[in-house]
C-alpha cells in the first residue's frame, strides 16, 4: 500500500505530539497561574490521539483505508486546533485583534458547512490560515521560547496550506505527506514544554 509509510510516520509523530501535549498540560496546569491554559493543551492531544490510533488501524488494515477519509480527519484536527490555539494565544496576550479574526473564521467556517463536501479544501485552508495567524502573533512573545514555538508552529501551518493548495489542484498524493508538518508543531511544542 502506497500509504503504509505515510501511517507509520503519522503514526508516530501524532503520538509522540499528543504524549508531549498531555506532558505539556501537566507541567503547565502545575506551573500556570491560570489553570485553563493547560487544559488547552491536554483538550489538543486528544484529536491527534485519536488520529494517530486510526493510522495506526490502517497500517495494521484493521480498518479499509480511504484517502477521503484522512481527509476528512485532517480537517476535523485543523478545526480542533485552530480553535484551541485561539484560545490559548488569546488568554496568554489578551490581543483582541486575535478575536476578531476568530470571530471571521467562525462565521466562514459555518458557512462552508453547510455544504461540506464541496468546501472541505476550503475549510482546512482556512483553519490553517488561523493557526498561521495565532503563531505569527504568538512570535511577538519577549520570552524566546515562545518566539520560537511561535516560528515552528508558522512553519507547520505554512505547510498544510502547501498540502491544502495541491489538494485543491487534485493531487491525492499530497495526503501521503500529511504528517510532515506536523514534525513542526512537535518541535513548536517542545519549546513551549521548555518556555
Amino acid at each position: 500500500m502506497a500509504f503504509s509509510f505515510s501511517f507509520l510516520g503519522g503514526f508516530l509523530v501524532h503520538m509522540l505530539l499528543s504524549g508531549f501535549l498531555v506532558m505539556t498540560f501537566l507541567r503547565y496546569r502545575k506551573l500556570f497561574p491560570l489553570p485553563s491554559i493547560g487544559y488547552f493543551f491536554g483538550i489538543l492531544a486528544l484529536p491527534y490521539m485519536i488520529l494517530a490510533l486510526v493510522e495506526l488501524s490502517w497500517l495494521l488494515d484493521l480498518i479499509a483505508f480511504l484517502p477521503s477519509d484522512l481527509y476528512y480527519i485532517y480537517t476535523f484536527v485543523s478545526i480542533a486546533e485552530a480553535v484551541l490555539l485561539v484560545l490559548l494565544v488569546y488568554s496568554l496576550l489578551q490581543n483582541s485583534n486575535i478575536l476578531f479574526l476568530f470571530f471571521l473564521y467562525g462565521i466562514v467556517i459555518i458557512g462552508a458547512s453547510l455544504k461540506m463536501t464541496g468546501n472541505l479544501t476550503l475549510i482546512l485552508g482556512l483553519s490553517y490560515l488561523m493557526i498561521l495567524f495565532v503563531f505569527i502573533d504568538s512570535m511577538f512573545f519577549t520570552n524566546r521560547f515562545l518566539q520560537k514555538a511561535g516560528i515552528f508552529g508558522s512553519l507547520h501551518a505554512a505547510g498544510f496550506l502547501v498540502l491544502s493548495i495541491f489538494i485543491a489542484l487534485g493531487s491525492e498524493k499530497a495526503l501521503s505527506f500529511a504528517f510532515f508538518p506536523d514534525l513542526f508543531l512537535f518541535i513548536a511544542v517542545f519549546y513551549l514544554f521548555v518556555s
